[in-house]
Protein backbone atom coordinates (compact mmCIF):
# COMPACT_ATOMS: atom_id res chain seq x y z
CA UNK A 1 0.00 0.00 0.00
CA UNK A 2 1.53 3.31 -0.75
CA UNK A 3 0.18 6.80 -0.91
CA UNK A 4 0.46 10.12 1.30
CA UNK A 5 0.22 10.66 4.43
CA UNK A 6 -3.56 10.96 5.56
CA UNK A 7 -4.62 9.44 2.30
CA UNK A 8 -6.66 5.89 4.64
CA UNK A 9 -3.59 3.46 3.87
CA UNK A 10 -3.32 2.32 7.41
CA UNK A 11 -7.55 2.74 8.55
CA UNK A 12 -7.64 -0.11 5.11
CA UNK A 13 -5.49 -2.32 6.77
CA UNK A 14 -6.63 -1.77 10.28
CA UNK A 15 -10.29 -2.52 8.68
CA UNK A 16 -9.76 -5.17 5.87
CA UNK A 17 -7.29 -7.38 8.55
CA UNK A 18 -8.45 -6.37 11.76
CA UNK A 19 -5.49 -4.63 12.68
CA UNK A 20 -5.06 -1.89 14.87
CA UNK A 21 -1.69 0.03 13.70
CA UNK A 22 -1.61 3.77 14.54
CA UNK A 23 -3.65 5.47 12.43
CA UNK A 24 -2.47 9.17 11.73
CA UNK A 25 -3.89 12.45 12.41
CA UNK A 26 -3.61 14.97 10.11
CA UNK A 27 -0.30 15.92 8.59
CA UNK A 28 1.21 13.47 11.08
CA UNK A 29 2.23 9.60 10.09
CA UNK A 30 2.27 7.16 11.65
CA UNK A 31 3.85 4.53 9.52
CA UNK A 32 7.39 5.06 10.37
CA UNK A 33 8.79 1.60 8.79
CA UNK A 34 6.81 -1.21 6.84
CA UNK A 35 4.36 -2.32 8.98
CA UNK A 36 2.22 -5.46 8.00
CA UNK A 37 -0.73 -7.66 8.68
CA UNK A 38 -0.56 -11.33 7.66
CA UNK A 39 -4.49 -12.90 7.68
CA UNK A 40 -7.12 -15.33 6.07
CA UNK A 41 -8.91 -13.52 3.04
CA UNK A 42 -11.50 -16.41 1.87
CA UNK A 43 -9.64 -19.49 1.36
CA UNK A 44 -6.08 -17.35 0.63
CA UNK A 45 -3.43 -16.50 2.86
CA UNK A 46 -3.02 -12.55 2.98
CA UNK A 47 -0.48 -10.57 3.77
CA UNK A 48 -1.19 -6.37 3.68
CA UNK A 49 2.15 -4.36 3.76
CA UNK A 50 1.81 -0.56 4.55
CA UNK A 51 4.86 1.58 3.62
CA UNK A 52 5.25 4.87 4.20
CA UNK A 53 4.82 8.02 1.89
CA UNK A 54 7.03 10.05 0.68
CA UNK A 55 5.61 13.30 2.69
CA UNK A 56 6.35 11.71 5.86
CA UNK A 57 6.48 13.95 8.56
CA UNK A 58 9.61 11.71 10.50
CA UNK A 59 11.72 10.97 7.59
CA UNK A 60 13.04 12.66 4.21
CA UNK A 61 12.84 11.44 0.96
CA UNK A 62 15.81 9.51 0.58
CA UNK A 63 15.13 7.49 3.84
CA UNK A 64 11.56 6.65 2.44
CA UNK A 65 12.63 5.23 -0.50
CA UNK A 66 15.91 3.52 1.53
CA UNK A 67 13.26 1.74 3.52
CA UNK A 68 10.51 0.60 0.23
CA UNK A 69 13.70 -0.07 -1.68
CA UNK A 70 15.60 -2.28 1.01
CA UNK A 71 11.85 -4.50 1.57
CA UNK A 72 11.28 -4.72 -2.37
CA UNK A 73 14.73 -6.01 -3.15
CA UNK A 74 14.47 -8.62 -0.13
CA UNK A 75 11.09 -9.95 -1.15
CA UNK A 76 12.36 -10.20 -5.04
CA UNK A 77 15.58 -12.32 -3.92
CA UNK A 78 13.11 -14.63 -1.62
CA UNK A 79 11.33 -15.06 -5.05
CA UNK A 80 8.14 -13.38 -3.56
CA UNK A 81 6.24 -10.82 -5.77
CA UNK A 82 3.34 -8.99 -5.39
CA UNK A 83 -0.40 -9.74 -6.25
CA UNK A 84 -1.46 -5.96 -6.22
CA UNK A 85 -0.12 -2.78 -5.45
CA UNK A 86 -2.51 -0.20 -3.52
CA UNK A 87 -2.40 3.56 -4.04
CA UNK A 88 -4.01 5.70 -2.17
CA UNK A 89 -5.68 9.17 -2.62
CA UNK A 90 -7.74 11.61 -1.56
CA UNK A 91 -10.99 12.41 -3.45
CA UNK A 92 -11.38 15.77 -1.78
CA UNK A 93 -8.11 17.20 -2.73
CA UNK A 94 -9.09 19.82 -4.71
CA UNK A 95 -5.98 19.39 -7.11
CA UNK A 96 -2.13 17.45 -7.55
CA UNK A 97 0.33 19.23 -6.59
CA UNK A 98 3.04 19.65 -4.36
CA UNK A 99 3.63 16.53 -1.94
CA UNK A 100 0.40 14.40 -3.22
CA UNK A 101 1.52 15.05 -7.09
CA UNK A 102 5.48 13.88 -5.67
CA UNK A 103 3.86 10.91 -3.98
CA UNK A 104 2.45 9.72 -7.39
CA UNK A 105 5.24 10.34 -9.44
CA UNK A 106 7.67 8.42 -7.10
CA UNK A 107 4.99 5.39 -7.27
CA UNK A 108 5.03 5.29 -11.00
CA UNK A 109 8.68 5.09 -11.09
CA UNK A 110 8.73 2.73 -8.37
CA UNK A 111 6.32 0.24 -10.20
CA UNK A 112 7.26 0.92 -13.77
CA UNK A 113 4.45 0.27 -16.89
CA UNK A 114 4.79 -3.09 -16.91
CA UNK A 115 3.16 -3.37 -13.44
CA UNK A 116 0.25 -1.11 -13.80
CA UNK A 117 -2.19 -3.83 -15.23
CA UNK A 118 -1.77 -4.94 -10.78
CA UNK A 119 -2.42 -1.58 -9.28
CA UNK A 120 -5.06 -0.69 -7.81
CA UNK A 121 -6.07 3.09 -7.29
CA UNK A 122 -8.41 3.87 -4.15
CA UNK A 123 -9.89 6.98 -3.34
CA UNK A 124 -11.10 7.67 -0.18
CA UNK A 125 -12.46 10.21 1.70
CA UNK A 126 -15.39 10.02 -0.39
CA UNK A 127 -17.82 11.50 2.95
CA UNK A 128 -16.37 14.58 2.95
CA UNK A 129 -16.88 15.87 -0.42
CA UNK A 130 -20.45 16.98 -2.21
CA UNK A 131 -21.26 13.44 -3.98
CA UNK A 132 -21.48 15.40 -7.93
CA UNK A 133 -18.10 17.23 -6.78
CA UNK A 134 -16.47 13.89 -6.01
CA UNK A 135 -17.68 12.32 -8.93
CA UNK A 136 -16.41 15.32 -10.93
CA UNK A 137 -13.17 15.10 -9.52
CA UNK A 138 -12.90 10.70 -10.18
CA UNK A 139 -13.44 11.58 -14.49
CA UNK A 140 -10.88 14.19 -13.93
CA UNK A 141 -8.34 11.64 -12.47
CA UNK A 142 -9.18 8.52 -14.89
CA UNK A 143 -8.98 10.59 -18.15
CA UNK A 144 -6.10 13.62 -17.62
CA UNK A 145 -2.54 11.47 -18.80
CA UNK A 146 -0.62 13.60 -15.79
CA UNK A 147 -3.13 12.04 -13.48
CA UNK A 148 -3.96 8.11 -12.99
CA UNK A 149 -4.41 7.80 -16.96
CA UNK A 150 -1.64 5.98 -17.81
CA UNK A 151 -2.32 3.01 -14.86
CA UNK A 152 -5.64 3.35 -16.28
CA UNK A 153 -4.78 2.37 -19.42
CA UNK A 154 -2.11 0.31 -18.47
CA UNK A 155 -4.79 -2.53 -17.01
CA UNK A 156 -5.14 -0.40 -13.79
CA UNK A 157 -8.61 -0.18 -12.23
CA UNK A 158 -9.18 2.88 -9.93
CA UNK A 159 -11.89 2.41 -7.00
CA UNK A 160 -14.16 4.51 -4.80
CA UNK A 161 -14.02 3.27 -1.15
CA UNK A 162 -16.13 4.33 1.58
CA UNK A 163 -14.90 5.30 5.02
CA UNK A 164 -15.44 2.47 7.10
CA UNK A 165 -17.17 -0.21 5.02
CA UNK A 166 -15.39 -3.77 5.16
CA UNK A 167 -17.10 -4.42 1.68
CA UNK A 168 -15.92 -1.98 0.46
CA UNK A 169 -12.56 -2.90 1.48
CA UNK A 170 -13.14 -7.09 0.38
CA UNK A 171 -14.31 -5.97 -3.29
CA UNK A 172 -10.77 -4.46 -3.58
CA UNK A 173 -9.10 -6.98 -2.51
CA UNK A 174 -11.13 -9.46 -4.19
CA UNK A 175 -10.08 -7.69 -7.23
CA UNK A 176 -6.49 -8.01 -6.74
CA UNK A 177 -5.82 -11.47 -4.91
CA UNK A 178 -5.90 -13.73 -8.06
CA UNK A 179 -3.86 -11.66 -10.50
CA UNK A 180 -0.54 -13.05 -11.56
CA UNK A 181 2.07 -11.68 -9.72
CA UNK A 182 4.66 -9.01 -10.86
CA UNK A 183 7.74 -7.29 -9.62
CA UNK A 184 8.44 -3.93 -9.57
CA UNK A 185 10.90 -1.40 -11.46
CA UNK A 186 12.75 -0.75 -8.56
CA UNK A 187 13.15 -4.80 -7.44
CA UNK A 188 14.84 -5.14 -10.99
CA UNK A 189 17.00 -2.26 -11.21
CA UNK A 190 18.24 -3.06 -7.58
CA UNK A 191 18.65 -7.03 -7.31
CA UNK A 192 18.32 -7.79 -11.28
CA UNK A 193 20.85 -4.90 -12.93
CA UNK A 194 22.72 -4.44 -9.86
CA UNK A 195 21.60 -0.68 -9.91
CA UNK A 196 22.59 1.56 -6.64
CA UNK A 197 19.69 3.79 -5.30
CA UNK A 198 20.93 6.96 -7.18
CA UNK A 199 21.25 4.80 -10.90
CA UNK A 200 17.04 3.35 -10.05
CA UNK A 201 14.96 5.53 -11.95
CA UNK A 202 13.01 6.23 -8.61
CA UNK A 203 16.44 7.77 -7.68
CA UNK A 204 17.28 9.73 -10.34
CA UNK A 205 13.80 11.38 -10.33
CA UNK A 206 14.90 12.51 -6.48
CA UNK A 207 18.39 13.44 -7.28
CA UNK A 208 16.62 15.60 -10.08
CA UNK A 209 13.99 17.40 -7.60
CA UNK A 210 16.79 18.01 -5.44
CA UNK A 211 18.95 19.62 -7.62
CA UNK A 212 15.68 21.75 -9.11
CA UNK A 213 15.21 23.10 -5.62
CA UNK A 214 18.94 23.94 -5.62
CA UNK A 215 18.46 25.89 -8.43
CA UNK A 216 15.35 27.75 -7.36
CA UNK A 217 17.23 28.89 -3.90
CA UNK A 218 20.52 29.64 -5.88
CA UNK A 219 18.57 31.99 -8.28
CA UNK A 220 16.54 33.46 -4.83
CA UNK A 221 20.34 33.78 -3.26
CA UNK A 222 22.00 35.68 -6.05
CA UNK A 223 19.26 38.33 -6.47
CA UNK A 224 19.07 38.90 -2.72
CA UNK A 225 22.96 39.52 -3.15
CA UNK A 226 22.38 41.70 -5.91
CA UNK A 227 19.76 43.60 -3.73
CA UNK A 228 22.33 43.55 -0.73
CA UNK A 229 24.98 45.07 -3.06
CA UNK A 230 22.79 48.30 -3.71
CA UNK A 231 22.89 48.82 -0.08
CA UNK A 232 19.36 48.59 1.06
CA UNK A 233 18.51 49.86 4.14
CA UNK A 234 16.63 46.32 5.56
CA UNK A 235 20.47 45.07 5.19
CA UNK A 236 19.99 42.71 8.76
CA UNK A 237 16.64 41.70 7.34
CA UNK A 238 18.29 40.69 3.96
CA UNK A 239 20.82 38.69 5.89
CA UNK A 240 18.65 37.02 7.67
CA UNK A 241 16.79 35.93 4.60
CA UNK A 242 20.35 35.02 3.12
CA UNK A 243 21.57 33.38 5.57
CA UNK A 244 18.24 30.86 5.42
CA UNK A 245 18.51 30.04 1.46
CA UNK A 246 22.29 29.21 2.35
CA UNK A 247 21.47 26.64 5.22
CA UNK A 248 18.65 25.17 2.78
CA UNK A 249 21.17 24.80 0.06
CA UNK A 250 23.34 23.34 2.32
CA UNK A 251 20.91 20.86 3.56
CA UNK A 252 20.32 19.72 0.45
CA UNK A 253 23.68 19.59 -1.09
CA UNK A 254 23.97 17.53 1.90
CA UNK A 255 20.76 15.29 0.54
CA UNK A 256 22.65 14.89 -2.91
CA UNK A 257 25.67 13.82 -1.47
CA UNK A 258 23.68 10.88 0.58
CA UNK A 259 22.12 9.84 -2.52
CA UNK A 260 25.09 9.88 -4.70
CA UNK A 261 27.21 7.99 -2.23
CA UNK A 262 24.45 5.23 -1.15
CA UNK A 263 25.60 2.03 -1.65
CA UNK A 264 23.67 -1.83 -1.51
CA UNK A 265 25.09 -4.95 0.23
CA UNK A 266 24.41 -8.11 0.96
CA UNK A 267 24.15 -8.67 4.27
CA UNK A 268 26.76 -10.67 6.19
CA UNK A 269 24.04 -12.65 7.99
CA UNK A 270 24.42 -16.94 7.36
CA UNK A 271 21.80 -18.14 4.56
CA UNK A 272 20.22 -14.28 4.21
CA UNK A 273 19.63 -12.64 1.30
CA UNK A 274 18.81 -9.38 3.08
CA UNK A 275 19.77 -6.17 0.78
CA UNK A 276 20.97 -3.39 2.78
CA UNK A 277 21.96 0.40 2.24
CA UNK A 278 24.38 2.42 3.53
CA UNK A 279 23.51 5.49 3.71
CA UNK A 280 23.06 8.67 6.45
CA UNK A 281 20.85 7.76 9.27
CA UNK A 282 18.42 5.49 7.64
CA UNK A 283 16.59 3.38 10.24
CA UNK A 284 15.70 0.26 8.38
CA UNK A 285 13.53 -1.35 11.74
CA UNK A 286 11.64 -3.86 10.72
CA UNK A 287 7.13 -3.93 11.17
CA UNK A 288 5.06 -5.11 13.81
CA UNK A 289 2.48 -7.45 13.94
CA UNK A 290 0.72 -8.99 16.96
CA UNK A 291 1.79 -12.57 14.48
CA UNK A 292 4.61 -14.38 13.77
CA UNK A 293 6.74 -12.40 11.04
CA UNK A 294 6.92 -13.47 8.02
CA UNK A 295 9.46 -10.70 7.08
CA UNK A 296 12.57 -10.61 10.31
CA UNK A 297 14.19 -7.69 10.86
CA UNK A 298 16.61 -6.12 8.82
CA UNK A 299 19.81 -5.06 10.39
CA UNK A 300 20.90 -1.68 10.89
CA UNK A 301 22.93 -0.25 7.80
CA UNK A 302 26.40 1.14 8.12
CA UNK A 303 26.23 5.08 8.23
CA UNK A 304 27.75 8.05 7.46
CA UNK A 305 26.56 10.46 10.66
CA UNK A 306 24.05 13.99 9.29
CA UNK A 307 26.70 15.86 11.29
CA UNK A 308 29.75 14.44 9.47
CA UNK A 309 27.91 15.19 5.91
CA UNK A 310 26.49 18.77 6.79
CA UNK A 311 30.07 19.48 8.27
CA UNK A 312 31.71 18.02 5.26
CA UNK A 313 29.40 19.62 2.79
CA UNK A 314 30.35 23.13 4.45
CA UNK A 315 34.30 22.68 3.89
CA UNK A 316 33.71 22.25 0.51
CA UNK A 317 32.16 25.50 -0.24
CA UNK A 318 34.10 27.28 2.42
CA UNK A 319 37.13 25.94 -0.11
CA UNK A 320 34.99 26.86 -3.22
CA UNK A 321 34.76 30.41 -2.25
CA UNK A 322 38.56 30.23 -1.27
CA UNK A 323 39.45 29.24 -4.38
CA UNK A 324 36.94 31.97 -6.35
CA UNK A 325 38.63 34.57 -4.11
CA UNK A 326 42.05 33.49 -5.16
CA UNK A 327 40.93 33.55 -8.38
CA UNK A 328 39.56 36.60 -8.44
CA UNK A 329 42.88 38.19 -6.63
CA UNK A 330 44.83 36.17 -9.36
CA UNK A 331 43.01 37.70 -11.94
CA UNK A 332 43.46 41.47 -10.33
CA UNK A 333 47.38 40.73 -10.08
CA UNK A 334 47.56 39.91 -13.80
CA UNK A 335 45.75 42.76 -14.86
CA UNK A 336 47.90 44.90 -12.99
CA UNK A 337 50.83 42.95 -14.84
CA UNK A 338 49.32 43.23 -17.79
CA UNK A 339 49.31 47.21 -17.48
CA UNK A 340 52.42 47.40 -15.96
CA UNK A 341 54.32 45.56 -18.93
CA UNK A 342 52.44 47.71 -21.28
CA UNK A 343 53.85 50.89 -19.38
CA UNK A 344 57.11 49.33 -19.15
CA UNK A 345 56.97 49.06 -23.07
CA UNK A 346 55.48 52.35 -23.58
CA UNK A 347 58.61 53.89 -21.94
CA UNK A 348 60.84 51.92 -23.60
CA UNK A 349 59.23 53.47 -27.02
CA UNK A 350 59.39 57.04 -25.81
CA UNK A 351 63.12 56.78 -24.82
CA UNK A 352 63.90 55.15 -28.31
CA UNK A 353 62.56 58.38 -29.62
CA UNK A 354 64.47 60.40 -27.43
CA UNK A 355 67.55 58.72 -28.02
CA UNK A 356 66.92 59.20 -32.09
CA UNK A 357 66.31 62.90 -31.26
CA UNK A 358 69.57 62.96 -29.63
CA UNK A 359 71.43 61.36 -32.39
CA UNK A 360 70.01 64.05 -34.50
CA UNK A 361 70.66 67.00 -32.87
CA UNK A 362 74.44 67.05 -33.10
CA UNK A 363 74.19 66.15 -36.82
CA UNK A 364 72.53 69.28 -37.41
CA UNK A 365 75.01 70.90 -35.56
CA UNK A 366 77.87 69.83 -37.19
CA UNK A 367 76.14 70.61 -40.65
CA UNK A 368 75.82 74.34 -39.77
CA UNK A 369 79.69 74.50 -38.44
CA UNK A 370 80.35 72.86 -42.39
CA UNK A 371 78.37 75.87 -44.09
CA UNK A 372 80.07 78.56 -41.88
Amino acid sequence: LLGGTGTGKTSFVNLAGASKFLVGRDLESCTQNVQYHQFIFGNKDVILIDVPGFDDTNKSDIEILTIIGDFLATEHRRKRALSGILYFHRISDVRMGGAARRNLDMFQKLCGSDAFKNVAVVTTRWDQEERSIAEARLAELKTEPDLFKPIIESGGTIFRHDHNSIDSANKILSHLINKSPVSLLIQREIVDKHKELAETTAGKMLQRDIMQQVEKHQKELDELMEEMGQGNEDSEELEDERSQIQESINHLNAKSLTLANARWQTSSTPGSTQVILRADQVPMGGPSSNREKPYPTPPAPNHIPTEDLRSLTEEIRSLKEKVQELQTRAEDVDGKLRVLNCAIRFFAFLEGIGESLRKLVPNKKRKRNEVV
